[in-house]
């Protein structure tokens, strides 16, 4: 029983300081890094200056900032096992800026030659340590940088929103963009902090409506935009499912515990009748007895709380460098006194009713009935299984007649053994759908995975490339994706356009299908409780100065 308590409470207390706490991790680096609410990052040739006045008049902005980096659409790097593709820039790190400043996880090496920072997701992710070599290919060029430091930032530190930042300092800066020479595509990043930063997805979607959409065509696609409510959501997403996946369990184990608890006292109190007996004889009153029972399985749980609490800490530093291998955001949990008490509270509600409700059966034993071991002459039932009539085996006979004797307490033995077993089967389905075969999983996220993925100019063939790569030999199969910027009810949003979704390995629409005809559209569940859609309705999705009404399907 303590061990099983053990287990809860540190699951349990695991779970509530992930939901309290991770999300707050983002909060308090905003702060600490004064953080831009929006980013808009883009070409220098498509750089207006009405961009730039649209930010400081906007309302609610409190700060703006303009800053000069070097923005390459398609870099690749190592990334874990294999190789990313990306949009990228590249920051100078001497340049002093007040928005999004530059924010270290751990101690940094600078050497002074071609040194980068990178996010500190290349490290929990990536696999990258301090004084690694850093190899960026861009347009046929490689050119080979030396860690020297991991940053984080709420915006650029992630693989996960579209862009990843790195910064040089200034030597470096140069250096590189003198090596691009030609290659080398100066970007313009402008920033905005907002003095309520929930506002921010409304201003992501104002700008995008009122300045992209109505300026030079074909621009939208390569300009990005984020919001701090959008990188919030979308990187906090997996540690969210993770902590509710670990609360539930938690909580299905404390139930078998305080089932096996209730069983125990029931157990106890059964056996001890005689005992019971000879206290109510000497003049124990039912409170005193009632109140001995609860104290020796209060005991037991008081402990296992406590150091299943206290344990949950030592756990968290694991599951803090799990989140950081998905966020590239440094969470380091201390001691928190209310997820400490709501634990414990939890707990605490859970035993103090159902301790009381077992031993309740104290009050109604008379000393003599106790002494007696519980047993009164009304008591007395019908023999439904006489041994003499009954036909069959001797053993299997008194087998059956003691399981019909004893109903109550068999019948609670099986709903512990079904909690048991329901506890087993969800942990063994858990571990099998994310660690052995996790279609599942992925289906859920609607993440689809590929051996090898290709980007290519707007001005190429897909089609031909399709073909091409589908005659390689040991290739299976090969789809065509369109990724593209949208606006979807005046919000910025990104879209995958696919021209057979039957070919796709993961589903992950689970109410409606997939497009079949041209004026259908799948809209994630997000997007649809923001804008108040359901299977049917009509939305309208712009790129530049075209527009269509489709149906969300």
């Amino acid at each position: 029983l303590f061990f099983i308590l053990f287990t809860a409470v540190i699951l349990l207390n695991l779970g509530i300081l992930t939901f309290l706490n991770f999300g707050k991790s983002f909060d308090r680096m905003s702060e600490d890094t004064n953080s831009a609410h929006i980013m808009a990052l883009m070409y220098q040739q498509y750089y207006e200056e009405s961009y730039e006045e649209y930010f400081n008049n906007y309302p609610q902005v409190t700060e703006t900032e303009k800053e000069e980096v070097i923005y390459l659409w398609t870099t690749i790097f190592r990334y874990g096992k294999g190789e990313l593709v990306s949009p990228c820039i590249f920051q100078n790190a001497d340049e002093d800026r007040n928005l999004s400043k530059l924010s270290f996880a751990g101690e940094q090496k600078p050497s002074g030659t071609h040194d980068i920072y990178v996010s500190y997701i290349m490290h929990t992710g990536g696999g990258y340590n301090l004084g690694d070599d850093f190899i960026v290919k861009y347009k046929g060029g490689q050119y080979t940088f030396r860690i020297a430091g991991f940053t984080q930032d709420i915006h650029l530190g992630s693989i996960t929103l579209g862009c990843i930042g790195f910064y040089l300092p200034e030597e470096t800066f140069h250096w590189f963009s003198e090596e691009l020479g030609a290659g080398r595509t100066e970007g313009i990043l402008l920033k905005a902090r907002l003095q309520n930063s929930a506002v921010s997805e409304d201003m992501a979607a104002d700008f995008n409506r009122d300045q992209i959409s109505v300026s030079q065509t074909g621009q939208a696609a390569s300009i990005w935009l984020s919001s701090y409510t959008l990188a919030k959501h979308t990187r906090s997403a997996t540690a969210n499912i993770v902590g509710a996946v670990i609360t539930c369990f938690s909580l299905i184990i404390v139930t078998v515990s305080l089932l096996i608890m209730r069983y125990r006292v029931n157990t106890g109190i059964q056996e001890g009748l005689t005992d019971i007996g000879i206290l109510k004889a000497l003049g124990f009153t039912n409170r005193q007895i009632s109140v001995s029972i609860l104290a020796q399985y209060g005991c037991i749980a008081l402990s296992a709380a406590i150091l299943g609490i206290a344990a949950s800490y030592a756990f968290s530093g694991t599951l803090s460098y799990m989140f950081s291998a998905q966020t590239g955001i440094l969470w380091k949990q201390g001691f928190d006194p209310k997820a400490t008490l709501i634990s414990l509270t939890i707990l605490f509600i859970f035993v103090s009713v159902m301790i009381p409700m077992s031993a309740a059966r104290v009050k109604k034993l008379h000393p003599v009935s106790a002494l007696r071991a519980g047993t009164n002459t009304q008591d007395l039932k019908k023999n439904y299984c006489p041994i003499a009539r009954m036909k069959g085996k001797l053993n299997f006979i008194l087998a059956f007649k003691t399981m019909v004797t004893n109903l109550r307490q068999n019948v609670r033995i099986s709903v512990i053994i079904a909690a048991i077993s329901f506890t087993s089967v969800f942990a063994v389905i858990i571990y099998y759908n994310i660690a052995a075969d996790n279609k599942a999983f992925l289906d859920m996220i609607g993440s689809e995975t590929s051996s090898v993925m290709v980007s290519m100019a707007q001005s190429g063939d897909a089609v031909s490339l399709r073909e091409e790569i589908l005659a390689m030999e040991e290739v299976e199969k090969a789809i065509n994706y369109d990724y593209m910027t949208v606006t979807i009810n005046n919000e910025t949003s990104q879209v995958m356009i696919v021209n057979d979704y039957d070919a796709l390995d993961t589903n992950p629409v689970y109410t409606g299908r997939y497009p079949q005809n041209s004026d259908e559209v799948v809209i994630s569940s997000y997007m649809a409780d923001r804008f108040g859609k359901k299977v049917g309705d009509q939305i309208e999705v712009r790129m530049g100065e075209a527009s269509a009404i489709l149906t969300s399907i």
